[in-house]
């Protein structure tokens, strides 16, 4: 079993334990160049995109608003 897990990048939690706690990731990082996220250049663009996508979401909430209360406005009047 050492020669298994030396070959891979992967530890063994406990070595003296009856159940199997053998962690195919030893880092985060690992984990996420499974997802092809290991370039940090991309990170920025994500983080821009974030923040982009809240205020889009607020914007098209308050647009929606004033439109429903104008609506309500001009059925009220009729």
């Amino acid at each position: 079993m050492a020669d298994f897990i030396t070959a891979r990048t992967s530890y063994l939690v406990n070595s003296s334990a009856t159940n199997c706690e053998f962690c195919q990731y030893s880092t985060g990082a690992d984990y996420a160049k499974t997802f092809n996220l290991m370039e940090k250049y991309y990170a920025w663009g994500d983080t821009g995109i974030t923040p982009l996508f809240c205020i889009s979401s607020y914007a098209m909430v308050g647009v929606m608003m004033k439109m429903r209360s104008k609506a309500t406005k001009n059925a009220k009047n009729d």
